[in-house]
């Protein structure tokens, strides 16, 4: 029997990997494993408040991501898995979940122009179909306009600061120590015909292992 295989997509915040690694999953009949996910389903079960909790909450969603990840390991099932991994952490955690469980892993790193990433960071503020639990919009929901406006502009002042502090992320080296396909994906202007060439070598890179299509 085949080893199945990983999926993994990473990068910065804001490079578009949920909305990349959703619609692949989606195109490939795979489980999709998305730690903003598992994080929304804490905020859900525990509650939520103010950014030092979200800060808990988010630290407390890795091990329920990798409990989910070797659990798909365990019956064989290939799986697109994304998240910001920390290369250091990430690779001890896969090549130790790899000895008891052998899978083929294609990495996809997603980068972007810093002035695109600065602009999805912006619309994030404003883009209230985000979960409230990341604590970035809950004064946006106040009836009083004076206060919604207040708000907003200083979300915009905190996401610019945040971006400035975070824009180191977009040249750290994002790859993960471990044996594997590595796919660079520059996502600043990333379209269909792009994506299609992506769907189609990675379907090349799995081979007979390629599930069926939508």
């Amino acid at each position: 029997m085949n080893d199945p295989f990983v999926i993994l997509i990473t990068g910065a915040s804001g490079t578009g990997k949920t909305t990349l690694g959703q619609r692949l999953a989606g195109d490939l009949d795979l489980p999709f494993i998305s730690r903003d996910a598992v994080k929304e389903l804490l905020f859900d079960a525990l509650g939520w408040s103010d950014r030092a909790w979200a800060r808990k909450l988010g630290a407390a969603s890795y091990p329920l991501l990798y409990y989910t990840f070797e659990q798909l390991l365990h019956a064989r099932a290939s799986c697109v898995i994304e998240s910001n991994f920390s290369p250091n952490i990430a690779t001890r955690e896969l090549q130790a979940l790899r000895v008891s469980y052998p899978f083929s892993l294609i990495q996809i790193i997603c980068t972007t122009k810093w002035e695109d990433r600065l602009a999805r960071v912006l619309w994030r503020v404003q883009d209230t179909r985000r979960h409230p639990g990341h604590a970035e919009y809950t004064a946006l929901s106040s009836k009083r306009p004076s206060i919604r406006m207040a708000a907003y502009t200083f979300l915009k002042i905190s996401a610019y600061l945040r971006w400035r502090r975070m824009n180191a992320d977009l040249r750290q080296d994002w790859r993960l120590a471990i044996e594997g396909d590595i796919i660079h994906v520059d996502t600043t202007d990333f379209g269909d015909a792009d994506y299609h060439q992506l769907l189609d070598r990675i379907k090349a890179m799995i081979g007979v292992k390629t599930p069926r299509t939508r």
